[in-house]
């Protein structure tokens, strides 16, 4: 005979992003409060937001990897290292900016972040002759380049009216 079941499904909980265990048995002692099973739903009581862990690692429940970011306006004149002005901080990170030579600057105090899965990505607003580039220099230094008519040039990011962003995701 069948009978119809009512069930609840409780959703493990806990402060911050789940992690991946280290075995692959919950019942062994060495589990901690944000490990999950592949499949199994997570809330980050901090957040609010749920979490998910398939093959590829932990993703939020709509299948995004996760990531932290960090985001800064980036203003430089002469040869003064570039001012930052940090809109977003979720890697946790004080960026140091610094002043090499002519059109070229240094972003470090990424703390060994900038290495495996990232994306950084500039929005300038620049004019045709103007152009920057961004390299990951070591895995805690970007080195931020400018130009103007394709020759080294301080100055490109001077103007304070014009928005220019530079953003480090970290998946």
């Amino acid at each position: 005979m069948c009978e119809d079941l009512n069930a609840r499904i409780i959703i493990k909980q806990g402060s911050g992003v789940p992690t991946i265990p280290v075995s692959a048995d919950h019942r062994n002692g060495d589990w901690i409060d944000t490990d999950i099973y592949e499949g199994e739903l997570y809330q980050d009581t901090d957040s609010g937001l749920t979490y998910t862990r398939n093959s590829f690692g932990i993703v939020t429940s709509d299948g995004k990897p996760t990531s932290k970011v960090w985001k800064a306006i980036i203003l430089q004149a002469g040869t003064s290292a570039p001012v930052l002005t940090v809109v977003e901080n979720t890697l946790g990170v004080t960026v140091v900016s610094s002043y090499s030579v002519v059109g070229g600057y240094g972003l470090s105090g990424f703390a060994g972040l900038l290495t495996g899965n990232i994306s950084i990505s500039m929005d300038f607003q620049l004019s045709y002759l103007e152009h920057s580039r961004c390299l990951v220099s070591t895995s805690s230094l970007l080195s931020l380049s400018t130009y103007l008519s394709g020759v080294l040039a301080n100055d490109v990011l001077a103007i304070s009216t014009i928005i220019r962003t530079i953003t480090v995701t970290v998946y």
